[in-house]
């Protein structure tokens, strides 16, 4: 009688760390997960970086809305390349905050030749901060 406990103590245990390691590995996954946001939100921030670069390094004439002209569309092909992972409810609901967004970059370089670089790049650090449109708009006001 004993033995038959000890052994169904032993199973109750195997069991038990069956469920641990189980959940071990859901957490994993959860954080790998979360890595994968973390890569992305990083890699958009780069792309920002290069656009804002490519914008304050040429000089003052339309070549700067050519550069982020050209910067935006593959820009945007990695971030549709990113989404495509996810569902799609999600993509739908990000893909006009994009499309706002490209826009915005265009005219806020259309803008930095108007005024000095420094506007622009608190623009560009607000974007990073993924913050509202309208925002935005109201900085740019300011630094104008």
């Amino acid at each position: 009688m004993m033995m038959m406990m000890m052994m169904m103590m032993m199973m109750m245990m195997m069991m038990m760390m069956m469920m641990m390691m189980m959940m071990m590995m859901m957490m994993m996954m959860m954080m790998m997960m979360m890595m994968m946001m973390l890569m992305m939100i990083i890699m958009m921030m780069m792309m920002m970086m290069i656009v804002a670069a490519s914008a304050v390094a040429t000089t003052e004439t339309k070549t700067t809305t050519e550069t982020t002209k050209m910067m935006t569309i593959p820009m945007t092909m990695m971030i549709m390349m990113m989404m495509r992972r996810r569902r799609r409810r999600r993509r739908r609901r990000r893909r006009r905050r994009r499309r706002r967004r490209r826009m915005l970059i265009r005219n806020m370089v259309d803008d930095a030749r108007a005024a000095d670089f420094t506007m622009l790049s608190v623009v560009i650090l607000v974007i990073m901060g993924y913050s509202d449109w309208r925002m935005l708009r109201i900085i740019g006001v300011q630094f104008l």
